[in-house]
Protein backbone atom coordinates (compact mmCIF):
# COMPACT_ATOMS: atom_id res chain seq x y z
CA UNK A 1 0.00 0.00 0.00
CA UNK A 2 1.39 3.74 -0.66
CA UNK A 3 0.22 6.20 1.84
CA UNK A 4 0.42 9.84 1.14
CA UNK A 5 1.14 11.84 4.86
CA UNK A 6 0.13 15.31 3.76
CA UNK A 7 0.61 18.05 6.53
CA UNK A 8 -1.03 21.39 6.36
CA UNK A 9 1.56 24.21 7.98
CA UNK A 10 2.22 27.94 8.11
CA UNK A 11 5.44 28.95 8.26
CA UNK A 12 7.16 29.93 11.81
CA UNK A 13 6.41 33.83 10.89
CA UNK A 14 5.42 36.37 13.43
CA UNK A 15 2.19 37.62 13.14
CA UNK A 16 0.62 34.30 10.87
CA UNK A 17 0.51 31.91 13.16
CA UNK A 18 -1.66 31.23 16.22
CA UNK A 19 -2.85 34.65 15.94
CA UNK A 20 -5.88 34.01 18.48
CA UNK A 21 -3.39 32.72 20.86
CA UNK A 22 -1.41 35.84 20.61
CA UNK A 23 -4.28 38.62 21.14
CA UNK A 24 -4.11 36.86 24.85
CA UNK A 25 -0.20 36.31 24.75
CA UNK A 26 2.23 38.00 22.40
CA UNK A 27 3.24 37.12 18.99
CA UNK A 28 6.56 36.33 20.50
CA UNK A 29 5.39 33.52 22.58
CA UNK A 30 3.01 32.69 19.95
CA UNK A 31 5.45 31.78 17.42
CA UNK A 32 7.63 30.02 20.02
CA UNK A 33 4.72 27.83 20.82
CA UNK A 34 3.59 27.03 17.19
CA UNK A 35 7.57 26.36 16.43
CA UNK A 36 7.58 24.05 19.16
CA UNK A 37 4.62 22.17 17.69
CA UNK A 38 5.68 22.50 14.65
CA UNK A 39 8.93 20.41 15.86
CA UNK A 40 7.02 17.72 17.63
CA UNK A 41 4.94 17.14 13.76
CA UNK A 42 8.00 16.50 11.89
CA UNK A 43 9.30 14.22 15.17
CA UNK A 44 5.79 12.70 13.87
CA UNK A 45 7.28 12.01 10.42
CA UNK A 46 10.25 10.53 11.90
CA UNK A 47 7.99 8.12 13.85
CA UNK A 48 5.89 7.15 10.72
CA UNK A 49 9.25 6.58 8.64
CA UNK A 50 9.93 3.57 10.69
CA UNK A 51 6.12 2.40 11.20
CA UNK A 52 5.91 2.31 7.25
CA UNK A 53 8.76 0.44 6.95
CA UNK A 54 7.61 -2.03 9.86
CA UNK A 55 4.12 -2.14 8.37
CA UNK A 56 5.43 -2.64 4.24
CA UNK A 57 3.33 1.07 3.66
CA UNK A 58 5.09 2.78 1.46
CA UNK A 59 5.10 6.25 2.58
CA UNK A 60 5.57 9.69 1.17
CA UNK A 61 5.56 13.32 3.07
CA UNK A 62 3.97 16.09 1.82
CA UNK A 63 4.13 19.78 3.42
CA UNK A 64 1.15 21.97 2.31
CA UNK A 65 2.10 25.16 3.20
CA UNK A 66 0.48 28.83 3.25
CA UNK A 67 2.24 32.01 2.86
CA UNK A 68 2.09 35.63 2.16
CA UNK A 69 5.52 35.26 0.45
CA UNK A 70 7.25 32.39 -1.79
CA UNK A 71 7.19 28.62 -1.37
CA UNK A 72 11.06 28.80 -1.50
CA UNK A 73 11.22 31.25 1.24
CA UNK A 74 8.56 29.11 3.36
CA UNK A 75 10.53 26.02 2.99
CA UNK A 76 13.75 27.81 4.38
CA UNK A 77 11.69 28.54 7.57
CA UNK A 78 10.51 25.12 7.93
CA UNK A 79 14.51 23.78 7.30
CA UNK A 80 15.52 25.60 10.01
CA UNK A 81 13.90 23.15 12.37
CA UNK A 82 15.08 19.42 12.61
CA UNK A 83 13.66 16.19 10.65
CA UNK A 84 11.97 18.73 7.89
CA UNK A 85 14.16 16.53 4.96
CA UNK A 86 11.66 14.20 4.15
CA UNK A 87 8.53 16.38 3.26
CA UNK A 88 7.77 17.32 -0.39
CA UNK A 89 7.01 20.98 -0.28
CA UNK A 90 3.82 22.61 -1.91
CA UNK A 91 1.92 25.63 -1.46
CA UNK A 92 -1.76 25.21 -0.82
CA UNK A 93 -4.31 26.33 -3.39
CA UNK A 94 -6.56 29.30 -3.47
CA UNK A 95 -10.12 29.39 -2.08
CA UNK A 96 -11.53 28.09 1.05
CA UNK A 97 -10.18 25.44 3.58
CA UNK A 98 -12.20 22.80 2.19
CA UNK A 99 -10.91 23.25 -1.58
CA UNK A 100 -7.50 23.72 -0.27
CA UNK A 101 -8.05 20.34 0.96
CA UNK A 102 -10.02 18.54 -1.87
CA UNK A 103 -7.21 19.93 -4.21
CA UNK A 104 -4.14 18.27 -1.88
CA UNK A 105 -6.08 15.01 -1.72
CA UNK A 106 -6.47 15.23 -5.91
CA UNK A 107 -3.13 16.15 -6.23
CA UNK A 108 -1.38 13.20 -3.93
CA UNK A 109 -4.20 10.61 -4.59
CA UNK A 110 -2.46 10.16 -8.00
CA UNK A 111 0.33 8.40 -6.62
CA UNK A 112 -0.61 6.98 -3.67
CA UNK A 113 -3.82 4.23 -2.50
CA UNK A 114 -4.80 6.12 0.34
CA UNK A 115 -4.20 10.30 2.04
CA UNK A 116 -4.02 11.42 5.25
CA UNK A 117 -4.05 14.86 5.80
CA UNK A 118 -4.16 16.55 9.42
CA UNK A 119 -2.90 20.50 11.01
CA UNK A 120 -0.04 21.80 12.14
CA UNK A 121 -0.79 22.79 14.99
CA UNK A 122 -2.49 19.86 17.03
CA UNK A 123 0.12 18.95 19.59
CA UNK A 124 -1.51 15.67 21.09
CA UNK A 125 -1.52 13.50 17.63
CA UNK A 126 1.40 11.34 17.92
CA UNK A 127 2.34 7.73 16.02
CA UNK A 128 -0.67 6.23 18.10
CA UNK A 129 -3.05 8.27 16.14
CA UNK A 130 -1.96 7.77 12.83
CA UNK A 131 -1.40 3.94 13.08
CA UNK A 132 -4.92 4.04 14.58
CA UNK A 133 -6.23 5.65 11.17
CA UNK A 134 -4.51 3.29 8.87
CA UNK A 135 -5.45 0.33 10.91
CA UNK A 136 -9.61 1.69 11.66
CA UNK A 137 -9.73 2.06 7.50
CA UNK A 138 -9.32 -0.73 4.95
CA UNK A 139 -11.63 1.17 3.09
CA UNK A 140 -13.64 4.51 2.80
CA UNK A 141 -13.37 7.31 5.72
CA UNK A 142 -11.86 7.99 9.55
CA UNK A 143 -11.65 10.79 10.77
CA UNK A 144 -10.13 12.38 14.40
CA UNK A 145 -12.59 14.84 16.32
CA UNK A 146 -10.88 17.96 18.21
CA UNK A 147 -12.85 18.67 21.02
CA UNK A 148 -14.58 22.50 19.71
CA UNK A 149 -16.70 20.53 17.58
CA UNK A 150 -13.94 21.13 14.33
CA UNK A 151 -11.94 17.63 13.72
CA UNK A 152 -8.03 17.61 13.50
CA UNK A 153 -7.07 14.49 10.91
CA UNK A 154 -8.70 12.90 7.94
CA UNK A 155 -8.00 9.80 5.63
CA UNK A 156 -9.46 8.16 2.54
CA UNK A 157 -8.59 5.96 -0.07
CA UNK A 158 -8.42 6.41 -3.57
CA UNK A 159 -11.20 4.57 -4.46
CA UNK A 160 -13.66 6.38 -2.21
CA UNK A 161 -12.84 9.49 -2.58
CA UNK A 162 -15.08 11.88 -3.85
CA UNK A 163 -14.23 15.92 -4.16
CA UNK A 164 -18.41 16.79 -3.71
CA UNK A 165 -17.06 15.11 0.54
CA UNK A 166 -15.57 18.74 1.04
CA UNK A 167 -18.60 21.07 -0.17
CA UNK A 168 -21.01 22.99 2.36
CA UNK A 169 -18.74 22.48 4.79
CA UNK A 170 -18.58 25.41 8.04
CA UNK A 171 -15.02 25.67 8.29
CA UNK A 172 -13.71 27.09 12.06
CA UNK A 173 -16.98 26.19 13.29
CA UNK A 174 -18.57 24.23 16.15
CA UNK A 175 -20.63 22.14 13.36
CA UNK A 176 -17.62 21.60 11.17
CA UNK A 177 -17.28 17.87 12.14
CA UNK A 178 -20.86 17.38 11.95
CA UNK A 179 -21.15 18.54 8.64
CA UNK A 180 -18.10 16.73 7.31
CA UNK A 181 -19.54 13.65 8.24
CA UNK A 182 -22.97 14.97 6.75
CA UNK A 183 -21.06 15.40 3.31
CA UNK A 184 -19.88 11.54 3.63
CA UNK A 185 -22.82 10.25 4.34
CA UNK A 186 -24.23 12.11 1.53
CA UNK A 187 -22.11 11.33 -0.99
CA UNK A 188 -22.71 7.58 0.16
CA UNK A 189 -19.34 7.30 1.41
CA UNK A 190 -18.53 5.13 4.48
CA UNK A 191 -16.59 7.58 7.80
CA UNK A 192 -15.60 6.24 11.19
CA UNK A 193 -14.64 8.33 14.17
CA UNK A 194 -12.07 8.00 16.56
CA UNK A 195 -11.61 9.56 19.83
CA UNK A 196 -11.58 13.15 19.89
CA UNK A 197 -8.48 15.44 20.49
CA UNK A 198 -8.43 18.47 22.32
CA UNK A 199 -7.19 21.68 19.77
CA UNK A 200 -5.07 24.46 20.69
CA UNK A 201 -5.97 27.75 20.41
CA UNK A 202 -6.35 29.99 23.59
CA UNK A 203 -4.43 30.25 26.28
CA UNK A 204 -6.70 28.12 28.63
CA UNK A 205 -6.27 25.62 25.80
CA UNK A 206 -2.20 25.01 26.51
CA UNK A 207 -2.81 24.24 30.34
CA UNK A 208 -5.74 21.46 29.48
CA UNK A 209 -3.20 20.05 27.00
CA UNK A 210 -0.42 20.25 28.60
CA UNK A 211 -2.68 18.71 32.04
CA UNK A 212 -3.69 15.93 29.29
CA UNK A 213 -0.10 15.13 28.54
CA UNK A 214 1.23 15.07 32.23
CA UNK A 215 -1.59 12.57 33.41
CA UNK A 216 -0.76 9.87 30.06
CA UNK A 217 1.73 7.63 30.53
CA UNK A 218 3.12 7.53 26.57
CA UNK A 219 6.64 8.32 26.92
CA UNK A 220 5.73 10.85 23.89
CA UNK A 221 3.50 12.84 25.81
CA UNK A 222 5.58 13.23 28.93
CA UNK A 223 8.59 14.25 26.57
CA UNK A 224 6.56 16.78 24.96
CA UNK A 225 5.02 18.38 28.59
CA UNK A 226 8.67 18.56 29.58
CA UNK A 227 9.62 20.71 26.62
CA UNK A 228 6.02 22.28 26.96
CA UNK A 229 6.21 23.44 30.48
CA UNK A 230 9.97 24.44 29.91
CA UNK A 231 8.10 27.02 27.42
CA UNK A 232 5.77 28.23 29.96
CA UNK A 233 8.59 29.25 32.50
CA UNK A 234 10.49 31.20 29.80
CA UNK A 235 7.16 33.14 29.32
CA UNK A 236 6.64 34.96 32.49
CA UNK A 237 3.92 37.30 31.58
CA UNK A 238 1.95 34.89 30.01
CA UNK A 239 -1.88 35.45 30.19
CA UNK A 240 -4.28 32.38 30.05
CA UNK A 241 -7.53 33.97 29.14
Amino acid sequence: MKVGWVLFAKPPLPGFVKTRLAKTTSEEFALSLYRLILQWQFENIEALAKFSRGAGIKSSYYLYTATPGSLSSAKKLFKELPHSSKFKYRMQSPGSLGEKMKNAFIEVLNKNDRVVIWGADIPLLHLEHFAGVINSSASGGCIIPATDGGYCLLTIDKASFKPAIFDNIRWSHRKTLRDQAAAFQREGVDLKQLSPVPDLDTGRDILSNLIYMQRNDNEVYQQRAFELNELLKAQTELILT
